[in-house]
């Protein structure tokens, strides 16, 4: 299939940036768009019955004549079956063909969705075809396509072969996926959809992966949107292993934990070595353990009198956190605090060190003070960065922070 000239084409690399192009989009329209979202922006948006019916005829002129005699054969094998399904569904062509489509059949029905986050994460998706390729999300009006009702037949809608129709089908609650998808189906008598009805957000390659992170985050993952037994097969077997993994990792760093507590350093050692081993079989947000273990690692190499080792590890838990240095979160602020300690128990005279140590101690009474951020300055009672601000000054923190630079001027 060949590429088409398509309307407004725009660019985005993150979530953040496609919401604010969705909502600056749909604010100003009284319509409703739906999207769809394809891993490869080369490719047009057609239907697998119409890529199937090129194949064997071995040619690209196709008519809705062909598409129409292909969706006979299939729904007439499908009635032959004398499923359960098909039973429900024979009054409805078309709801027959949702269920045949959702099963993995070759149907006219090509996938949209009313939420357009759900169509970003299918062009986020990356395989061997596409693992280089720009990801696309398509959009258009709902208004430009007709409604498939009750008086509709797979006759009548591919009877216009001389012309272009497109019909748009929102079949009932036939199973979870449509529901958590929000999906809908466009149906082109043609079988593909011209390209000058349709707008386009294209997002490139490198972007993809921190795009479907950002996703997973607000619930939009292959586990939200494929729930059913279907999608189990796909995504259970991951999820159970990294649950697996996850377990394993908790269950070292706590014995390591309590190693350290009674002071066997080679045992807490060993127990940190097991968990690191499993670290890289757990997903990005799992993977926030990785905070504690740098955090044991530290706390060992001060015991050993390994003031620097330390500081490494503290610093690359704090890397670790999920949350910014200007937005810390309260284990940050314990790491901090650990820096300084650190560099004050090395008794170094090493300038980097020492500005490093101030570096920290700035960022401790500045979170407290809201001195970089006007927003912190005014955070009522209650929140949990007020309570964040409250605990650093219970535990005395910002006290010693202002002791060492009163120290170094």
């Amino acid at each position: 299939m060949g590429k088409t000239n398509f309307g407004t084409t725009k660019v985005t690399t993150s979530v953040t940036a496609y919401i604010k192009a969705i909502m600056s989009l749909t604010n100003n329209e009284q319509q409703q768009f739906i999207y769809r979202g394809q891993p490869s922006s080369k490719f047009d948006v057609s239907s697998s019955a119409y890529r199937e019916v090129c194949k064997m005829r071995g040619d690209t002129e196709i008519n809705a004549d062909d598409i129409k005699r292909y969706h006979q054969l299939l729904l007439e094998q499908a009635h032959k079956i004398n499923s359960e399904e098909e039973k429900k569904l024979s009054s409805s062509p078309f709801e027959l063909l949702a269920i045949l489509q959702h099963g993995g059949a070759k149907t006219g029905l090509i996938d949209f969705s009313y939420n357009p986050l759900v169509a970003l994460f299918f062009a986020c998706q990356s395989n061997d075809v596409c693992r280089y390729e720009d990801g696309v999300v398509y959009y258009v009006k709902k208004s430009k396509f007709a409604i498939i009702n009750d008086a509709c037949t797979i006759e009548n809608v591919f009877a216009h072969s001389d012309e272009w129709y497109n019909y748009i089908l929102e079949p009932a609650a036939l199973n979870t996926r449509i529901l958590s998808q929000q999906g809908c189906f466009v149906i082109p008598n043609i079988g593909h959809i011209k390209g000058m009805i349709l707008d386009k957000f294209i997002i490139p390659y490198k972007n993809k992966s921190d795009i479907l992170k950002s996703l997973a985050h607000i619930g939009i993952s292959e586990m939200t949107l494929f729930k059913d037994f279907y999608g189990f097969c796909n995504w259970g077997a991951e999820s159970v292993k990294e649950s697996f993994y996850f377990n394993s990792v908790i269950s070292h760093l706590q014995l390591a934990n309590t190693y350290l507590f009674i002071n066997k350093l080679a045992m807490a050692e060993e127990e940190i070595e097991k968990a690191e081993k499993n670290l890289p079989h757990m997903n990005d947000y799992q993977q926030i353990e990785a905070r504690l273990m740098y955090k044991l690692k530290g706390d060992i190499a001060i015991e050993k009198g390994m003031f620097e080792c330390a500081i490494k590890n503290y610093e690359l838990s704090i890397e670790k956190d999920k949350c910014s240095r200007i937005v810390p979160s309260a284990d940050n602020f314990g790491r901090f605090v650990d820096i300084i300690e650190a560099i004050n128990s090395s008794k170094t005279t090493e300038e980097s060190l020492l500005l490093k140590r101030n570096e920290y101690a700035e960022i401790i009474i500045d979170f407290v003070d809201g001195n970089k951020n006007e927003k912190l300055a005014n955070i009522p009672k209650g929140t949990s960065i007020r309570n964040i601000i409250d605990d650093i000054k219970q535990l005395n923190f910002d006290k010693k922070a202002r002791s060492i630079l009163a120290r170094t001027k």
